[in-house]
């Protein structure tokens, strides 16, 4: 836009969305302000590690724009996921979950069956082999997060064994 801006700007990055990476841990700056740039060096090689060499190839072809079909084709499939997960926990009674937008997690309100998250999560694990998170970690308690970040089934049977839990719980 102009030279001004550009001297001013700063663009921070990463693949795990856009590039349809998640958990690969692969993140950038740029700026033109070399002093912005060498304090953000020094921080960061004391507080993380250079990204290993496969997760560097692996990102190549999508910083060149080749993966955009295939992000493409993962966010429908993504979304077909999300919709099922959404659909099946507001079929069980004393849970319920907002259709989110974005992301592949589902933050379940499951205050009506108990309102300690913690309790609710740990007792689903040993009881139903279910893990998620509870929602205190996030400031929500009588809530949980639950990935839909696996194939469909997985996603079925993982409901299905918490509509189970859920109609049994007892705190």
């Amino acid at each position: 836009v102009s030279e001004d801006l550009f001297k001013r700007t700063v663009t921070i990055n990463g693949l795990s969305k856009c590039g349809a990476m998640p958990g690969w841990r692969f993140g950038y700056i740029a700026s033109s302000m070399d002093w912005l740039i060498a304090g953000i060096k020094k921080l960061q090689s004391q507080s993380t590690s250079n990204i290993s060499s496969i997760v560097q190839i692996g990102a190549i072809p999508s910083l060149l724009g080749e993966t955009d079909e295939d992000i493409e084709n993962m966010r429908k499939e993504y979304e077909k996921r999300r919709d099922v997960a959404v659909e099946m926990i507001n079929a069980t009674p004393g849970l319920s979950v907002v259709k989110p937008d974005g992301a592949f997690y589902l933050f379940v309100k499951c205050k009506n069956v108990d309102d300690d998250s913690l309790r609710f999560c740990k007792k689903m694990l040993e009881e139903a082999n279910v893990a998620t998170v509870p929602g205190v970690g996030f400031g929500m308690d009588g809530y949980f997060r639950i990935s839909f970040a696996t194939d469909i089934e997985s996603i079925k049977k993982a409901i299905e064994r918490i509509a189970n839990f859920v109609k049994s719980y007892k705190i």
